[in-house]
């Protein structure tokens, strides 16, 4: 699994934790792993299976980490380590020590000047606090242990995942925490001597949302205090990644990415109603992650949850990987792949031995060998702004419940966004919705960039050349834009390409609510209509008239299955030069809450193989039938066929 620039094929790795198989079994293990064609091991090291207690560090027996890195190499695979502190939230504490939590100077601290407990089955415990020196110290010299072990095998390591839920673990609800000494001085580093609030005061708006978007550089500096631990431990050298759950509001993952100098893997899981909102947070995740994204993917369940389906469905993960890589994710990485305590379900026993359920990850790995990279092809972008998102937390009414959560239970069409205490903010959530439910529609190929990546690309590039290849980025604004980005645009506005489309609302205040100057943008600009909200036929074929695209045609699905929901993803070969009569390399259906038959039509002399069963439709006319149940999802690989 090497990350480095994400520019290899996709690749996935297999999910272990060497502690909890039997040593006897390593070999077995990495052997079913290694025969599923999976060139890499997601090996979790927790903390608190290694130091059990302060200054002692274990790594005999079962424990011994240089002995099944040996192993992995001896397999012809490579390893990437999940080191932590925080290694899965399915593990007891997470993966850190008691020892590690127990401690007063490590805790963190709630607007109330209480520990903040974590409520993880079979008892809560007390979160360590990011910013704690003593914590941090702690973290250092567990990093110092592992570098003794890991560095001279490096040549097997691919890459470290640092940390875990960093959006999560950290609880952000607006005024939850971090109240720590150590966090209030990195507070009064970004304000001085502002005080920080610990609740909502619409008298006092600009420091609440002062406060939120502290808690989102906190995070970032969390991470980047992590990263210069490994620096000092000798192994800051090694690719990093993180995993993160949920949409991108609830923090700045663009900054988290920055940060860490890696890429992000998207925690997946979704029932298989919800595959479609699944692909959506993929979308966010590959827009905020500055160094490409990857895909975390369960396989089974933890104990201590409750099923994501009801009844049996094995293909659920299958298709959660097809909508990751639709979305742009550079890598897969299947989480308990192989069995582990307070976990059922995976492919893989501690024994070695595959069940049926481990088939698929075979014919994806060797099929995503083959085919090599792929990219999408955005004719459009949208940018994601934090201005009102920022607003609408710092005022939400059910703090301290974490935006992450509501993400991932679903409250409604805006998620999040259902509990923001801020009008704009709601508005700013369902124009977001609106738009992406139109360009589904108008099968448009778009892609979501965040506003801090937006500012990047026009900083590090000729305007001309930011955004290569899309025809116009569409910039929704109920009244809030950050300076930077505004600033951004209009060098944008300078360059003639692409084209820009603000709006509804004209933008009269920045990310702190401060009023902006009438010509902070280029007067001449596209302007989406306020009537086009409840009008997404209209929306929808005025975004398609902008993208230059029919959504008739070779490789579209007709307008009557993009209205009963079906999506369809292209994806190319990577670093092609784009050209519309060249053909996709794989394409990626997913129905909607109907099952639905329809033909597709495809590019002259092409045909099509089912990625999964090397069925090939028969081609008549040019087009192919195809028939998807519910919520059900196809892979087709493009391939020569009868001219």
């Amino acid at each position: 699994m090497p990350i480095a620039g994400l520019r290899q094929p996709v690749t996935l790795a297999g999910g272990v934790c060497p502690s909890m198989v039997p040593r006897t079994h390593w070999r077995q293990v990495l052997a079913a792993l290694h025969a599923q064609g999976l060139p890499a091991v997601d090996v979790w090291v927790p903390w608190a299976a290694h130091a059990p207690a302060p200054g002692r560090h274990d790594f005999t027996g079962d424990r011994d980490l240089g002995a099944f890195l040996d192993l992995v190499a001896d397999a012809g695979l490579r390893a990437s380590l999940r080191i932590g502190p925080v290694v899965h939230h399915d593990l007891a504490l997470a993966g850190l020590p008691r020892w590690v939590v127990a401690e007063p100077g490590h805790q963190a601290r709630t607007a109330h000047d209480t520990p903040a407990w974590w409520p993880s089955p079979p008892q809560a415990w007390p979160l360590p606090s990011a910013a704690s020196a003593g914590y941090l110290a702690a973290v250092g010299t567990w990093y110092a242990a592992l570098a003794e072990v890991v560095l001279p095998r490096q040549a097997t390591l691919s890459a470290l995942a640092v940390d875990h839920h960093g959006a999560l673990l950290h609880r952000t609800g607006a005024y939850d925490l971090d109240y720590h000494p150590d966090a209030l001085a990195w507070w009064r580093e970004d304000e001085g001597d502002l005080e920080p609030p610990r609740r909502w005061d619409p008298a006092d708006a600009e420091r609440c949302v002062r406060w939120v978007r502290f808690k989102e550089r906190y995070a970032a500096r969390a991470l980047a205090a992590l990263v210069a631990r490994l620096g000092a431990a000798g192994l800051g050298h090694l690719p990093r990644w993180q995993v993160v759950v949920g949409a991108p509001w609830s923090t700045d993952l663009a900054g988290q990415s920055a940060a860490l100098g890696g890429p992000l893997a998207i925690e997946l899981s979704a029932p298989r109603a919800g595959l479609g909102q699944a692909r959506r947070r993929v979308g966010h995740a590959v827009a905020a992650s500055g160094h490409g994204a990857l895909a975390a993917i369960e396989l089974g369940r933890g104990l201590l949850l409750p099923p994501v389906d009801r009844g049996d469905d094995p293909e659920r993960p299958r298709d959660l990987a097809l909508i990751a890589l639709a979305g742009g994710v550079r890598g897969l990485v299947l989480a308990s792949a192989v069995e582990r305590a307070r976990h059922a379900g995976a492919p893989i026993d501690r024994r070695g031995q595959a069940g049926a359920d481990a088939a698929w990850l075979g014919v994806l790995a060797r099929a995503l060998a083959t085919l090599g990279p792929l990219q999408r092809r955005p004719s459009l972008a949208v940018v994601l702004g934090r201005a009102d998102e920022r607003f609408g937390r710092a005022a939400a009414p059910l703090d301290p419940v974490a935006p992450v959560l509501a993400e991932l239970i679903g409250l409604g069409p805006l998620a999040a966004g259902e509990l923001h205490g801020d009008d704009g903010a709601r508005r700013y959530r369902r124009w977001l919705v609106v738009l992406e439910d139109a360009l589904d529609l108008a099968g448009v190929d778009y892609e979501l960039v965040d506003e801090r990546a937006v500012v990047a690309r026009i900083a590090s590039a000729d305007a001309g050349h930011a955004f290569a290849g899309v025809r116009a980025l569409i910039v929704p604004s109920v009244g809030r834009l950050d300076r930077a980005l505004a600033g951004a645009l209009r060098t944008l506005a300078a360059g003639k390409r692409p084209r820009l489309v603000v709006g509804p609302d004209a933008a009269t205040q920045d990310e702190l609510g401060q009023p902006l100057a009438a010509d902070v943008l280029p007067e001449r600009l596209a302007r989406l209509r306020p009537e086009s909200l409840d009008d997404l036929a209209g929306l929808a074929a005025d975004l398609a008239a902008v993208a230059g695209v029919s959504g008739d045609g070779p490789w579209h699905l007709p307008a009557t299955a993009r209205a009963a929901g079906l999506r369809l993803d292209r994806l190319y070969p990577a670093g092609a030069a784009a050209s519309d009569a060249d053909p996709p390399r794989l394409l990626v259906l997913a129905a909607g809450t109907r099952p639905h038959t329809t033909q597709l039509t495809l590019g002259p002399g092409c045909g099509v193989r089912d990625l999964w069963t090397g069925e090939r439709p028969p081609v008549h006319a040019g087009q192919i039938r195809l028939s998807l149940p519910a919520h059900g999802v196809q892979a087709l690989v493009v391939e020569p066929g009868p001219s």
